[in-house]
């Protein structure tokens, strides 16, 4: 279209084509949006199909669960061997499923742990800071007063960078 108005030398031409400019970055902006909407919902399409898989396995784990949880023994030699041969046949389904969630257990102890430890060094670094802080050395002459005067703007620069902690 800016073409046409190229052929019959327009007047205002570099408006046209500023305006023409404009339109192409709103129409690539929209189209930016556009794809990052469609990540979105795919993402949340993606939780969503694991909470439902997650609530799946969770109901079918109950279930399986309660059938191991029955106090009925049976009443003959036939029914106690159906019996067992259903609480061995569940044991084998659930297996599976327990050694995954032995190991998403030891995963999240794991991250616990990693924490932990963080906080732990975190303490002992700002604890070691503290008693870094608090010894005094008293001033005897400039040089001791220019060095705790050094030592003071450090110290100022240190808290409020430990301040974020």
């Amino acid at each position: 279209m800016v073409k046409d108005f190229e052929n019959t030398g327009h007047s205002q031409l570099d408006k046209i084509r500023m305006r023409q400019k404009q339109i192409h970055d709103l129409w690539a902006h929209l189209n930016r949006l556009k794809q990052q909407k469609e990540r979105s919902l795919e993402g949340a399409s993606s939780v969503e199909v694991f909470h439902c898989t997650s609530n799946e396995t969770r109901d079918w784990m109950v279930e399986k669960m309660d059938k191991l949880d029955t106090d009925e023994l049976g009443r003959d030699f036939k029914t106690v061997q159906s019996l067992q041969h259903k609480h061995h046949q569940l044991e084998r389904e659930l297996a599976p499923v327990e050694e995954k969630v032995k190991a998403v257990e030891r995963r999240n102890r794991l991250e616990e742990t990693v924490g932990q430890q963080m906080f732990l060094n975190s303490a002992k670094s700002l604890v070691n800071w503290v008693g870094e802080v608090n010894a005094d050395e008293p001033a005897r002459d400039v040089t001791t007063v220019e060095h705790l005067l050094k030592s003071h703007q450090d110290l100022d620069d240190d808290i409020r960078a430990h301040q974020e902690e």
